[in-house]
């Protein structure tokens, strides 16, 4: 297989099925750069989750102490 051929994968009518495959052309370099991509993105996006749920959890922490006061 040359480098610039596609793998097409069979896509089926949606269904409860769980073998349903999708269809478009994926290439190996193009897997290979998605997979490359997730290893850099998602821990930094993991990391600004958790920061913005603490952040999160402080402020309604305080809204609500500060409600309760009133």
């Amino acid at each position: 297989m040359a480098p610039d051929e596609k793998v097409h994968i069979k896509r089926d009518a949606p269904s409860v099925q769980s073998d349903v495959q999708h269809e478009w052309p994926v290439s190996l370099e193009e897997r290979r750069l998605v997979r490359k991509l997730d290893r850099r993105i998602l821990p930094i996006t993991c990391l600004l989750y958790l920061f913005a749920c603490q952040y999160l959890e402080r402020s309604m922490s305080a809204f609500v102490t500060h409600n309760r006061n009133l």
